[in-house]
C-alpha cells in the first residue's frame, strides 16, 4: 500500500513505466495524473508546494515527469526529517480527541448535575 508515501508512489509509476516501455507502449498525461495525485496528499504543506509547481507548468514552465517526480520525492524527504509531514493532520487528530473526552466526561457526569464546564475543569 502506498497510503501517502511519495517515494512508493514514485516507484510505482516508474515500475509502470518501464512496464509499458518493455512493451513498446508510451503514456500520455502522466504528467498531470502525477500532479493530482500528489494534490490528493493529507500533507498541507507538501500541497501547498505542489500546488506553486503546477501553477509554474500552467505558466509554461517545462517540466519532464521525472522532475515532478523527483521535486516531490526531496520535498517529501524534507517534510519526513523535519517531523513536518502530516503534522497538521495530527494535530487535528488529537484536537478531535480532545473534544471527543470532554464529550464524555460531560455524559457520564451530567447524571450528577454538573454542567460541561464542571465536568471538563479535569482536563
Amino acid at each position: 500500500t502506498i497510503n501517502c508515501d511519495i517515494l512508493k508512489l514514485n516507484q510505482y509509476v516508474k515500475e509502470l513505466i518501464k512496464g509499458l516501455t518493455a512493451r513498446g507502449e508510451v503514456t500520455n498525461g502522466l504528467l498531470v495524473n502525477l500532479l493530482k495525485a500528489y494534490l490528493a496528499v493529507k500533507d498541507k504543506e507538501f500541497v501547498r508546494y505542489i500546488d506553486t509547481k503546477k501553477d509554474r507548468y500552467d505558466e509554461g514552465l517545462k517540466m519532464t515527469e521525472n522532475d515532478l517526480m523527483n521535486l516531490a520525492a526531496n520535498k517529501y524527504k524534507l517534510l519526513k526529517q523535519s517531523g513536518k509531514w502530516e503534522a497538521g493532520r495530527d494535530q487535528k487528530f488529537k484536537e478531535t480527541g480532545a473534544q471527543h473526552q470532554r464529550e464524555t466526561n460531560w455524559e457520564q457526569n451530567k447524571t450528577r448535575g454538573e454542567t460541561k464546564e464542571q465536568a471538563n475543569v479535569a482536563l
